[in-house]
């Protein structure tokens, strides 16, 4: 019953500082990504410092070219996908018309100027969601630079922090603590690690399965879809 209460406190906590506890927790997981890298240009007698901005503006550059690369892409394929819009909306209506529902064409249009309508006698609603749309922005912003800001200081010393955040735990105890820490975190490093070459291996499978089939306009997406992991069952 105490363990149960004291994890709700936790929980509660936690939402409560959602803007903190989130970006940190990216934070934590970037630097396992990133932080192997560090710590072999440390071992080659590059200054903590040093390696930490190389590991940080080749991780700009890289995640840089595949936007860069994405947006073109998108502009390229943007022409056909009106294409396919279009063809689309064309088939509905006359599905609608020739189908089942055997609708008139007035009635499809009085549809639509119903819903043009609706947009704007509901303007102010719609002034509202754009402007939380705003402050949902502002806050992603907000989080970006905490992510920064947690992540530079993870990787030029996050061993450091760990054993200054140990000293808070009983002296008896306090070894176990510090070793439990530096075993859990290598175990975000090799999840991370695997979870990376997966991602890397569909994004390759995918682009390259497609390309075969001659789904040149599709192929541009999956690739890149399939690094994050949630967007790998949406490409399959």
């Amino acid at each position: 019953m105490v363990i149960f209460a004291a994890a709700l406190a936790v929980i509660w906590v936690i939402s409560k500082l959602e803007i903190i506890v989130v970006p940190v927790l990216l934070a934590l997981i970037l630097s396992a990504l990133l932080v192997p890298v560090v710590d072999w240009l440390d071992l080659r007698r590059v200054p903590r410092g040093a390696a930490v901005s190389l590991v940080l503006l080749g991780g700009f550059a890289i995640l840089g070219g595949i936007l860069a690369f994405v947006i073109s892409q998108f502009i390229v394929g943007l022409p056909d996908l009106v294409k396919q819009v279009e063809r689309s909306i064309d088939s509905s209506r006359r599905w609608l018309i020739e189908g089942p529902a055997h609708l008139r064409r007035e009635q499809i249009d009085n549809a639509g100027n119903a819903a043009i309508e609706a947009l704007r006698n509901n303007q102010a609603k719609l002034t509202s969601g754009a402007i939380s749309t705003a402050a949902t922005i502002t806050e992603l912003l907000t989080g970006a630079v905490l992510v920064l800001f947690t992540l530079i200081f993870f990787l030029y010393g996050g061993r450091n922090i760990w054993q200054y955040v140990v000293k808070i735990v009983p002296v008896p105890a306090r070894d176990r603590v510090l070793e439990a820490g530096r075993a859990g975190y290598s175990s975000l490093i090799g999840y991370v690690r695997a979870t990376f070459l997966v991602a890397l291996t569909d994004a390759i499978g995918v682009g390259t399965g497609l390309a075969i089939m001659g789904c040149r306009s599709r192929c541009r997406w999956p690739r890149w879809c399939s690094w994050v992991p949630s967007s790998r069952c949406w490409v399959r």
